[in-house]
């Protein structure tokens, strides 16, 4: 499938494999998982056919994709042309250390994850971006294949980069309230983006602010002041726009408050009574 390049230091495994014509029927083809590591693919001549689990769907040159660990996955390369592609598998817990860069980047993976499992596993980004995303693949194999001194920190900025990617999407979060400031400071905006991709489970306030790497007073004091409602009552709103935009898309009240974090479709709508009339706005 082409030189498999493992990057020690970064814990990724790079790949540029030429994939031969497949002309055996997609069914007919073995699948296989990563259970530990994200799968990046960057078509960059020819094409083919990636199947995820159900899904499937043509792939053409200038498109990347992303497919999360655990899922099986096989790609059959066009019957004529085959494929050429660049392939990076990053690990799951990427990237190790503490830190606002580190805890930004693990959020952003984490966003990339729900996402193909909820839209499809090609990434959605325009154009210039996915060829962005494929060369800075490309980079980082070479790096990967000639160490020198900086080649660590140059790739680690390439991963970061890659995952940075998310921004170029057209769908900013959905759901959020209107807050008293259309911008926050780093920390509050850590745990905002937090809650765009995780509204749906348990969070307490401890854990929001240890998020955010603040005391629970000061966290209290500082999100009250940026988004002027408390923790509990922004968490609460938000659930309800993503509660009511599912209704809007068809799902029941029951689903609708099962999937966005209500303890029952009573509760959904004891809390829509009291914050009904707010929600909407922003």
């Amino acid at each position: 499938m082409g030189s498999r390049i493992q990057n020690h230091r970064n814990g990724i495994v790079t790949l540029a494999p030429h994939l031969l014509p497949e002309r055996r029927p997609l069914a007919e083809l073995p699948t296989h998982r990563h259970e530990g590591e994200f799968e990046w693919f960057f078509c960059a001549e020819g094409g083919g056919v990636q199947a995820v689990g159900n899904w499937r769907e043509p792939v053409r040159p200038g498109q990347l994709l992303l497919i999360p660990p655990g899922e099986p996955h096989v790609f059959a390369a066009d019957p004529a042309c085959g494929c050429r592609c660049e392939v990076l598998m990053m690990p799951y817990g990427f990237p190790e250390g503490e830190g606002a860069a580190a805890a930004e980047a693990r959020l952003l993976l984490g966003f990339w994850r729900k996402r193909v499992l909820e839209r499809g596993f090609i990434a959605g980004l325009p154009e210039e971006a996915a060829r962005r995303g494929g060369e800075l693949m490309r980079r980082i194999r070479r790096w990967s294949e000639r160490p020198a001194f900086g080649g660590t920190l140059r790739t680690h900025a390439a991963l970061l980069e890659l995952l940075a990617l998310a921004f170029e999407l057209d769908d900013p979060p959905r759901y959020r309230p209107g807050t008293a400031t259309p911008e926050h400071d780093a920390a509050i905006e850590t745990v905002l983006y937090f809650l765009d991709n995780h509204f749906s489970r348990r969070i307490s306030v401890a854990e929001a602010a240890q998020l955010a790497g603040m005391s629970r007073s000061v966290f209290h004091r500082r999100f009250t002041r940026e988004t002027g409602m408390s923790f509990c009552v922004y968490l609460n709103r938000l659930r309800l726009r993503a509660a009511e935009a599912l209704i809007a898309d068809g799902a029941s009240a029951e689903n609708a408050a099962a999937r966005c974090g209500f303890f029952s479709r009573s509760n959904f709508f004891d809390q829509r009574r009291r914050y009904g009339e707010e929600c909407g706005k922003g």
